[in-house]
């Protein structure tokens, strides 16, 4: 699940396969994290402006957000599951 709805970049541990991704770090001004951030955020950065890169292949979804500068601030990849 990607979202785009606040002005920082997150990526949460998955739950039941699904896992999500809040990427807001494109637009105009950026929101600190929460202080005690949820225990389920598996990243988040909310001090560089930048985009998610999404890569879809059959069966495997490879992921970076990377920075305005073209720094790779956090990469991975997930398997794909067929409801």
């Amino acid at each position: 699940m990607v979202n785009g709805n606040e002005h920082s970049t997150q990526r949460y541990a998955p739950v039941d396969e699904l896992t999500q991704f809040i990427a807001g770090t494109g637009g105009h001004g950026l929101y600190p994290l929460r202080s005690q951030p949820p225990p389920q955020l598996a990243f988040g950065e909310a001090s560089e402006y930048g985009a998610l890169r999404l890569d879809l292949t059959p069966g495997r979804a490879a992921y970076a957000f990377v920075s305005s500068e073209g720094e790779v601030l956090d990469a991975g990849s997930l398997p794909c599951v067929t409801p």
